[in-house]
């Protein structure tokens, strides 16, 4: 499995604060600008949301959309501990019907 992973270190900033970021689509929409629509389809639970992301046409590639779980994971029980944002593409009886123009992507 060919895994993207991204490590960033963000001074006087907590890991939990900056898993947020991605984490939180309110907060994912104010800078992630590749992002036409986001739609919540299920809360799992507190740190599990199930999202259908349409994703802005950028030329030459044809428009995009996403159905994907979105989990935010507590690493460790320290006193600071680390944590993570992990997406992966999932089925939802919720999700737009497959029979539109636009490709669907797949997250892994």
């Amino acid at each position: 499995v060919n895994l993207l992973v991204a490590i960033t270190e963000v001074e006087g900033v907590t890991a939990a604060e900056m898993t947020q970021v991605f984490f939180r689509q309110d907060l994912k929409l104010k800078w992630d600008e590749s992002i036409e629509k986001s739609t919540e389809l299920e809360k799992v639970d507190e740190q599990t949301i199930i999202y259908h992301q349409v994703q802005k046409r950028i030329w030459p590639a044809a428009q995009r959309d996403f159905v994907y779980k979105s989990q935010l994971v507590k690493i460790g029980e320290s006193d600071i501990p680390d944590w993570m944002v992990c997406n992966l593409s999932c089925d939802h009886d919720g999700a737009p019907s497959k029979k539109k123009k636009v490709p669907t992507a797949t997250l892994r």
